[in-house]
This record gives structure tokens, sequence and C-alpha cells, in this order.
């Protein structure tokens, strides 16, 4: 009986050694595994860190590319707004040099390179013009006429002389205007001595050139205007002169402006811009204005109706010239719309 729970008592020991020994071995195994885990939760964690920091890194190196992106675009849009500006300022100057080149070429159309005219007074007791009256008068001056002899006889009188040197060349342009009396032959021409003679108008044109102390005619050419009849006297006048070289080939271009009109006549006045170049004369015809009472298209409307007045009408030599020339004559028309008398000038 004792053997037996001897032996019971033995089987106990070595059971409860046996379990003890396997409950120490779980002990480790777990505590193994347990470590096992902190490492895997530590590198798991200093993974999620590193990648952490690195995300952060790249969001930082983002946000410093983005400020950098932001700072360079806000650079370009002030340069943007400073080329702008720049080029705002540069059309200003642009269109002021623009301005001061036509203002310059204004200049330059009265005083060309090489070239400078000056105009001698036309009433002036000078030995140039007593020379130049001399040579170019086909009637006695009117200044010596008695005011009864100046409705009866024809008479020249001198309206202009323009001085100028071209290549070491003297030259002058002359203007005699020639009033002829011509007979009346109208079947209306009334009675009396006025009725029965009119004013022919004849502008003679000159240039002269300067030899051996005597001015020498170079080139002469007439514009001849239509005759006033009725007792009424022609009123026509040179208003305007310019010399120019438009085309630049070194030739001087010589212009002026013609104004016809009868006295106590209500029409408006008749122009002729004229342009002697090259040795032809081109005319333009066409009329004066008077604000308030009748305009170019008052006139249209008479030129519909039959009358014989012209608005910027270019002559066949006139037509052959380039449109630069043509556009010259419109623009010395507009300068003399209102005449010599130059109302609302």
């Amino acid at each position: 009986m004792r053997i037996i729970l001897l032996y019971v008592f033995c089987l106990g020991l070595i059971l409860n050694y046996s379990y003890a020994q396997n409950k120490k071995k779980q002990i480790e195994e777990l505590n193994f595994s347990l470590d096992s885990l902190k490492i895997v939760h530590t590198n798991t964690i200093s993974a999620y860190i590193d990648s952490l920091n690195i995300e952060r890194d790249q969001n930082s190196k983002q946000k410093i590319n983005l400020y950098k992106l932001q700072a360079e675009i806000e650079i370009l849009t002030l340069q943007s707004k400073n080329f702008q500006d720049r080029l705002n300022v540069s059309n200003l100057e642009k269109s002021e040099i623009k301005k001061e080149l036509e203002v310059l070429k204004e200049k330059q159309e009265n005083n060309l390179e090489g070239l400078h005219y000056y105009s001698l007074i036309v009433n002036k007791d000078d030995f140039i013009l007593k020379s130049i009256k001399s040579k170019l008068f086909n009637y006695p001056e009117k200044s010596t006429l008695s005011e009864q002899l100046r409705y009866t006889k024809s008479f020249s009188e001198l309206k202009e002389c323009r001085l100028w040197k071209k290549d070491r060349i003297s030259y002058a342009f002359v203007i005699v205007k020639d009033t002829k009396k011509v007979p009346n032959t109208h079947s209306h021409a009334g009675e009396g001595d006025f009725a029965k003679i009119g004013d022919q108008v004849t502008f003679r044109c000159y240039i002269l050139t300067y030899i051996d102390t005597d001015f020498i005619v170079y080139m002469k050419w007439n514009n001849t205007f239509e005759t006033c009849f009725e007792g009424v006297d022609d009123n026509s006048e040179n208003i305007d002169f310019r010399l120019t070289d438009l085309n630049n080939d070194n030739q001087i271009e010589i212009w002026y402006v013609l104004e016809s009109s009868c006295t106590l006549g209500v029409e408006p006045s008749r122009l002729q811009i004229c342009l002697f170049n090259n040795g032809i004369l081109n005319t333009m015809e066409s009329i004066t204005n008077y604000p308030e009472l009748y305009t170019d298209n008052d006139v249209k409307e008479w030129i519909k109706e039959g009358s014989d007045f012209s608005i910027n009408k270019f002559d066949a030599n006139f037509e052959k010239l380039s449109q630069e020339f043509k556009a010259y004559a419109v623009k010395l028309r507009n300068i003399n719309l209102y005449g010599s008398s130059h109302y609302y000038r």
C-alpha cells in the first residue's frame, strides 16, 4: 500500500515537474513571440516614421517648388506688365515721332535740301522787278491808269516773284496777271460802255534764270480764266505757292493756287491747283466753300442740274501722275478751301 502511494506521489511529482517544464517552455516561447512582435512593431513604427519623414520632406520640397513657381509667375507677371507699359510708351513715342516726322515733312516742303527761296515784294521799287516788268508786261501797269481808263484798257500786274538758288544757279518764278478787255458779244449785253466790254484774265507764268547779270526766260506757260461780263470785274488772284520734291528726284516741283470769281457774283469762286513738273503743267479744278451758304454737297447738286462747276477734277496730265501728287493737290485745295477771304479757315 505504501509502495502504491509512493508510486502515486512520485508520479504526481513527475507530472507536476513535466507540467512545470511545459509551462516554462510555453512562457519562454510566449516571451520570444512577444519579443519578435516588439521587434516587428518597432521596425514597422520606424519604417512608418521614415516614410512619414520622407513624405513630409517631399511635401516640403513641393511647397518650396510651389513657392518658387509662384514667385516666378509673379516675376513673369511683373515683367509682362512692364513690357506692356514699355510697349504702350513705345507706341506713344512712335505716334509722337510720326507726328514730328509729319511736321518735319511739312517744313521740308518749304525748305528743301540745298534750296532756299524767298519772295520779292511785288510792289517794291526794285531794279530786279523793274527789269522783269519791262520784259514781261504786255500792257501798262494797272497803278499807272486812272480809274476811268481802268475799265476800258487792258493792263498787266506782277502778282508773284520768287527767287531761289540751286546748284549755284539762280532762278525766279514769276506770275504776271494780264487783264484783257474784250467785247461782250452776248445778246443780252445791254447798253452803256461797261456792258460792252468784259475782263478776260490770263496768268502768265515764267521760270527765269539769271545769266550774265540779267534774267532770261527759261520756261513759260499760261492759265486762262473765263471772261466776266455785264459790267463786273474779274477778281482773280494767286493765293498760294509751294516748292516741293515729293518723289525725291532732285527736281523742283512748283505749286500755286489760283482763285477766280466775278465781282458782285454770289456763286463760289473757282480754284485751280497747279503743278508745274518736268516741263508739264498739271491742273486740278475745284471751287471755294462758304459755310452756311454753300458747301461741296450743295455744289454737287448744282452739277447734277447742269452747272459747269468741278470739285477736285484732275486734267489729263495730272491723271498720269502718282497718287502722291494728287493727294498733295487735294491737300492744297483743303488749305485754300475758303479762298482769299480766308473765311472760316
